[in-house]
């Protein structure tokens, strides 16, 4: 059976969702977002776009958009079948992106 996840990028109410049908432990997603995350500072990224944030997520695990064989899919929202799922938030007062990881989801995030 395959562990499933989902990541929610989030800027103020701006949502962006990306499902992981395979191995969505936090041990692979997180060191995936924390090298987002790591990037994003570092490039001083322009963090109000979240399309251009979820495109470079991309980018960096070596993903194409659209492809069906990656492991990373953009989708509408979550899917209700996952283990985990992920929260990659931009933090307006402190101008950073927090990372977070729920054991199962909740309907409500």
């Amino acid at each position: 059976m395959s562990t499933r996840a989902t990541i929610k990028f989030l800027n103020g109410s701006d949502i962006r969702y990306v499902y992981r049908y395979q191995d969505g432990y936090p041990s692979v997603v997180l060191d995936d977002l924390h090298l987002l995350r790591d990037k994003l500072i570092t490039e001083k990224f322009d963090s109000t776009d979240l399309d251009k944030v979820v495109l470079e997520f991309f980018k960096l695990v070596r993903c194409l958009v659209g492809d069906l064989s990656s492991p990373y899919q953009i989708t509408r929202g979550v899917q209700y079948d996952e283990s985990y799922l992920y929260e990659f938030k931009w933090d307006q007062d402190n101008k950073t992106w927090n990372c977070d990881v729920n054991d199962g989801y909740d309907p409500n995030l």
